[in-house]
């Protein structure tokens, strides 16, 4: 494994707020961070091009309408585990978008599955689960969480935020998570560093840190 696969990669859409969280990620996990910024699902597929399944990435894509950056990470015949309010199972795409990248993803092989609630079931067993199935891989589209700001005209899910603070407290004890995409976060306006800390802290940090005890083995 070289210097790179030993770090948690984070690969970060250029708009404010993924800025901002890549920084604060860098900030707060220093020393075993790569950052790696992209305008577009194509430059996004050349960096994890050559990086081995069982490296760890994080993707911070932005509203809902990218949630397609999701498959970045996503690695042929494993299991992806999609936390979304929308099945974004839209056929016949040629490339995947907002609305199609479930369904082009199963396409290309991969075992999605789409989760509209956050279940009791024990996070260990998805991982249980997932074994002989390669790297699982965990997509959070935040719109599925009650009253999250989101796009204007995506619904919201009724998840709790405390729910989702137990979830994270689970993947940190597993040690096992490899791949994590989160997005979901409208900017309205021109969010403060304030405004953009509080969502940071309160969703992205808790499930980031779930990746995190690994990288520190």
């Amino acid at each position: 494994m070289n210097a790179a696969d030993r770090k948690l990669l984070v690969l970060f859409q250029r708009t404010k707020f993924c800025e901002f969280a890549a920084k604060m990620v860098e900030k707060k996990f220093k020393g075993i961070v790569l950052l790696e910024s992209l305008g577009t699902y194509s430059e996004g597929k050349k960096i994890m091009q050559g990086r081995l399944e069982n490296s760890s990435a994080v993707l911070l894509w932005g509203g809902g309408d990218f949630h397609h950056f999701s498959n970045i990470l996503s690695i042929p015949f494993s299991i992806k585990n999609v936390f979304d309010n929308h099945d974004d199972n839209a056929p016949g795409a040629s490339l995947p978008g907002f609305d199609s990248h479930n369904s082009f993803s199963r396409n290309e092989g991969v075992i999605i599955r789409v989760c509209r609630q956050l279940s009791s079931r024990p996070v260990f067993s998805l991982f249980d689960e997932a074994k002989g199935n390669g790297t699982l891989h965990l997509s959070f589209d935040l719109d599925f969480l009650e009253g999250f700001p989101c796009l204007p005209w995506m619904s919201c899910g009724n998840n709790s935020e405390l729910k989702l603070r137990a979830y994270s407290t689970d993947l940190a004890k597993s040690n096992q998570l490899r791949r994590l995409d989160i997005g979901g976060y409208h900017e309205m306006g021109n969010p403060t560093e304030s405004e953009m800390g509080e969502v940071f802290e309160k969703y992205y940090q808790r499930l980031i840190s779930g990746l995190v005890p690994l990288m520190r083995q």
